[in-house]
């Protein structure tokens, strides 16, 4: 049995030709032609050039220089040719932030920056815990700790605490003997400053060791006698030495 003959190829592009659709082919893919024998090669139609006269007519308006505007500001009397200054406009002034009202509307320039900022602010109310004693005694006697004044009858005491300062000493108050002294630095110029007064190094030997040991020793049982010794017991023991 045999098969039958494959299309011409000239046939098949013709009823190709008659569809509507030209890119789809339905042509078996075992009876397709190689990809280089040009298949679907169609010719492109190239458009032929032709001379484009493109003489637009580009009018140029030459600006005026510089030193026509210098003397059209500078001169009274005005040049003809130049066009006439619009006038500056002017604008309201605001009475609360003395700014120029430029908005359409009032509410505009109310809710603006510079009318927000100009408007007076309420105070904040103090950060003291109110359930303090000293607060309350205060209060009681009329003072008021949101109105940001000082302390006392006339109100001109002070606002805030006294700022503590670190005492890295182990002395008392006044000990320690800082005095003000005039220093100078490298330049020679005179510098305040608190200066301590330097202890002299005493360099003890043996001997005196332990010398100092036994007097801190006698200075201690002196100590703890008169403090933690019994009259009673001292009188019966003089009495018993007597």
């Amino acid at each position: 049995m045999s098969l039958p003959p494959p299309p011409d190829i000239h046939d098949v592009d013709n009823a190709d030709n008659a569809d509507d659709d030209d890119d789809i082919l339905t042509i078996p893919f075992t009876q397709q032609r190689g990809y280089s024998t040009g298949l679907s090669r169609r010719p492109i139609s190239f458009v032929s050039a032709t001379p484009t006269s493109t003489t637009a007519s580009t009018s140029t308006t030459n600006p005026p220089s510089i030193s026509t505007q210098y003397l059209s500001i500078v001169s009274s009397s005005s040049n003809n040719n130049s066009p006439p200054l619009s006038p500056t406009p002017t604008y309201p002034i605001c009475e609360t932030c003395s700014a120029p009202v430029k908005e359409p509307t009032p509410r505009a320039h109310y809710l603006s920056f510079a009318h927000q900022h100009a408007l007076p602010r309420a105070p904040v109310p103090s950060g003291i815990d109110r359930t303090r004693m000293g607060l309350k005694y205060l209060s009681k006697h009329g003072f008021d700790v949101d109105k940001r004044t000082g302390l006392g009858r006339s109100e001109q005491g002070i606002v805030y605490p006294v700022r503590a300062v670190e005492k890295r000493d182990r002395g008392g108050i006044g000990v320690g003997g800082k005095e003000k002294e005039e220093r100078r630095d490298k330049n020679g110029k005179k510098v305040e400053g608190k200066v301590e007064k330097e202890r002299e190094v005493e360099r003890l030997d043996a001997g005196r060791v332990r010398k100092q040991a036994k007097r801190e020793r006698r200075k201690m049982e002196a100590l703890r006698s008169e403090f933690y010794q019994d009259e009673k017991v001292a009188k019966y023991l003089g009495e018993l030495e007597g």
